[in-house]
């Protein structure tokens, strides 16, 4: 008896320990944005490569790494993590989207390590196949919402519910096949994929609650375990709780304001418990958003 107790209680603390390695990684990582902000690039590539050598996914950081580089004319080491962040899921439409890289890359021939890294990439996806998968369920989730505006609202509805429930089927099988899809299985742009999916799927009006019921806690699993956005989980966890109740849990739900431009942060659940919350999947406290969005009040009455 006395062992099984020790047991459980070495799990709980490897499993403390573990989460708070993680939550680390990414105030880490929300540091180093605030620095950049300031243009303390030396203290943001400090807090980065940390953060690198903390959490399991490493392409943004990486990509971010190397952007620092380059503003620091360090072209060698930026090249190297180029290099690490394509490797580990970063594409070309992404490294096309931050300016400075472009810039970088428009006068350096990198093609040929881009295709290097890319098919490092691809090869170390546990689940290629599920991946195409997910590309193509969200191929036909967008035709079909791409109707709006271009044919009957009823016929658009009846069209997105039968390709909705179709995905649905098939993404119940994918996860009945390999578990979640998180990073490791599918990639970072399989996740984002399935976030997507599950998205739309989880308001449509069909089944929603049963849906959630089976992939909110799986999805948090994986975000334990950085295999799973933190951010994609909450967004998808607020959406879902706002379209229900219009209340939020972790305050990544906002609505825009047309008169005086500002994006407003829709009323939470329990707000004196929503850093702890926020806390427990890595997400900063509420207040790290203040600069860029109206915090509700009641957050500052406590």
């Amino acid at each position: 008896m006395k062992y099984i107790l020790c047991l459980v209680l070495s799990v709980l603390m490897f499993n403390c320990t573990y989460g708070q390695g993680f939550y680390r990684g990414y105030r880490l990582i929300y540091s180093a944005d605030n620095l950049i902000k300031k243009g303390e690039l030396q203290q943001a590539k400090d807090s980065l490569k940390l953060a690198l050598g903390i959490l399991n996914e490493k392409a943004y950081t990486s990509k971010d790494l190397a952007r620092i580089h380059i503003q620091l004319k360090d072209f060698g080491m930026a090249e190297n993590y180029l290099e690490q962040a394509i490797s580990a899921g970063i594409d070309s439409d992404q490294l096309a989207a931050d300016t400075i890289i472009k810039a970088y890359l428009a006068s350096h021939q990198f093609q040929a390590k881009y295709v290097k890294n890319r098919r490092i990439y691809n090869a170390r996806l546990l689940f290629p196949d599920e991946r195409l998968e997910l590309a193509q369920m969200v191929e036909r989730d967008q035709a079909a919402r791409d109707l709006v505006g271009t044919i009957s609202r009823p016929r658009v509805d009846s069209i997105i519910n039968r390709v909705d429930s179709v995905n649905a089927v098939e993404l119940k099988v994918i996860i009945s096949r390999i578990g979640l899809p998180g990073y490791k299985e599918v990639g970072i742009d399989g996740v984002a994929n399935f976030f997507v999916l599950v998205l739309h799927l989880t308001i449509n009006g069909v089944d929603d609650e049963s849906e959630m019921a089976l992939l909110g806690p799986l999805m948090k699993a994986q975000v334990l375990k950085d295999n799973f956005s933190s951010i994609y989980y909450a967004l998808l966890i607020d959406k879902y709780q706002f379209v229900k109740t219009k209340l939020q849990t972790y305050g990544t739900y906002w609505e825009f304001t047309p008169t005086n431009g500002k994006r407003v942060i829709t009323p939470i659940y329990k707000i004196s418990e929503v850093d702890s919350r926020r806390r427990e999947i890595y997400l900063p406290p509420l207040k790290a958003l203040e600069a860029g969005f109206v915090l509700p009040q009641e957050y500052f009455k406590q």
